[in-house]
């Protein structure tokens, strides 16, 4: 089920990601928002570009201290809301480093 395991950007501009988890143990449903008052997300050379061979095949951005808030339930409990601060490094393209390249 595609809804019990979420992890995703939900805003244009790489500030707002969601995180979701659910199974019999625990479950979380959380944002992890940075808003433009604080920082904006950090982006690796200034554009997130990190590819080896070509620089537009990977990207890389980080979000630095965002406002996480959404809810937490363990062992199918009621679901309880929970605040803090957080981080999110995040990787992703075509071009992965494998051996001794």
């Amino acid at each position: 089920d595609n809804d019990k395991h979420v992890f995703a950007q939900v805003s244009d501009d790489a500030r707002k990601w969601r995180a979701k988890i659910s199974d019999a143990a625990f479950a979380f449903d959380l944002t992890f928002d940075q808003p433009a008052k604080t920082r904006p997300p950090m982006l690796v050379g200034g554009e997130g570009k990190t590819g080896l061979g070509r620089p537009d095949d990977m990207f890389y951005v980080s979000l630095t201290r965002p406002d996480v808030r959404g809810t937490l339930s363990v062992a199918g409990g009621a679901p309880e809301v929970v605040t803090g601060t957080g981080w999110i490094d995040r990787q992703w393209g075509r071009s992965w480093v494998v051996g001794d390249n």
